[in-house]
């Protein structure tokens, strides 16, 4: 089974119009990693976001795999599956997990337990891959 590295992570997202980031992280009951705010640069080379972004990341390390990291966002959130269907239904927003892979050559793939996919069907949100060598 592969094994999870440094730059492998796990990012539980919200997009959108947000208004107040701090409304988020009451609904979901935590704090998160990072956030953006519509109009905001990432430097000043690069183009305004074109909306605002709440994200809570999970990295790995050496030890997890990257299902490990999966059931780590799905204990953080699979209690709060019907607050995460009203963002989407009720205020439009767009909620996924976006998942960063490193492959690297002579290495297997990934695999997940039916548990860390649960939080998808119930909370009805995308998980999205990233596979970069």
């Amino acid at each position: 089974m592969e094994r999870a590295r440094q730059q492998d992570s796990c990012n539980f997202r919200v997009f959108g119009d947000i208004g107040d980031p701090d409304r988020i992280s009451a609904l979901l009951g935590v704090e998160p990693t990072y956030t953006h705010r519509k109009g905001e640069r990432r430097s000043k080379f690069t183009e305004p976001y074109s909306n605002d972004m709440w994200r809570y990341e999970i990295s790995g390390d050496d030890e997890e795999t990257l299902g490990d990291l999966l059931r780590q966002i799905h204990g953080v959130f699979l209690a709060k599956a019907e607050q995460i269907k009203s963002l989407v239904a009720d205020e439009g927003l767009k909620v996924d997990v976006f998942c960063s892979y490193l492959f690297l050559p002579n290495q297997g793939g990934f695999d997940f337990s039916p548990q860390a996919l649960e939080l998808f069907t119930r909370a009805g949100i995308e998980l999205c891959i990233s596979i970069r060598d």
